[in-house]
């Protein structure tokens, strides 16, 4: 009769989680915090351009993800902002995986005398899912209850998360130069459902 009334109990909060995660709006997760790690000058690129290499680190407090919008970056020199198409060393950013609290490194190029760059990318949280809630009630339950829940209920539970489809946008900007800023994080508007560019 416990088990019953356990389980009926444990139905009906999963049946509120699901309703909450359907019509909650879904709000912009805090932004990834972004610093450059190195400048390296000397570079030139299949155009014959000399260009420097940019070390980007990504970290993040929460779960995350974050990758290219497809829209180009901007290189500031001598005053005037200029587009680098396709900045990122690997061709465009594949979503990139943030776990706390280890950091995340990317690498960009932009011309040689940039003094600042703009860099626009998408950033998401994890996507709503019935194990993790699952998971999440039954760790806030209390010890009674808990000690009650099969092993085969955690062993189910426990999930890797995957990125949320709703993505935002964010814009970068870094100061380039020999001694390095911390970086101002620029977010514009986000996008309540966006699946990418």
């Amino acid at each position: 009769m416990r088990l019953r009334k356990l389980a009926s109990i444990i139905g009906v909060a999963f049946l509120a989680l699901t309703a909450l995660a359907i019509w909650l709006p879904q709000s912009a997760p805090p932004a990834p915090i972004t610093h450059v790690v190195t400048v390296q000058p000397g570079l030139t690129d299949d155009r014959g351009l000399e260009m420097q290499l940019v070390t980007v680190a990504f970290a993040s407090s929460n779960y995350m993800w974050i990758k290219d919008n497809g829209r180009p970056a901007e290189a500031k020199i001598g005053g005037v902002w200029r587009k680098v198409e396709h900045p990122w060393i690997d061709g465009a950013m594949e979503p990139l995986e943030l776990s706390p609290p280890n950091e995340r490194e990317w690498f960009l190029h932009v011309p040689t005398g940039s003094c600042a760059c703009q860099v626009p990318l998408l950033y998401t949280g994890p996507a709503w899912s019935l194990k993790r809630s699952a998971l999440s009630l039954a760790v806030g339950a209390p010890k009674s209850i808990r000690s009650k829940l099969p092993f085969s209920f955690w062993r189910w539970a426990y999930s890797h998360p995957s990125p949320s489809s709703h993505w935002h946008k964010m814009n970068i900007e870094f100061q380039l130069s020999a001694e390095i800023p911390t970086p101002r994080n620029v977010l514009t508007e986000s996008s309540s459902r966006e699946q990418g560019p």
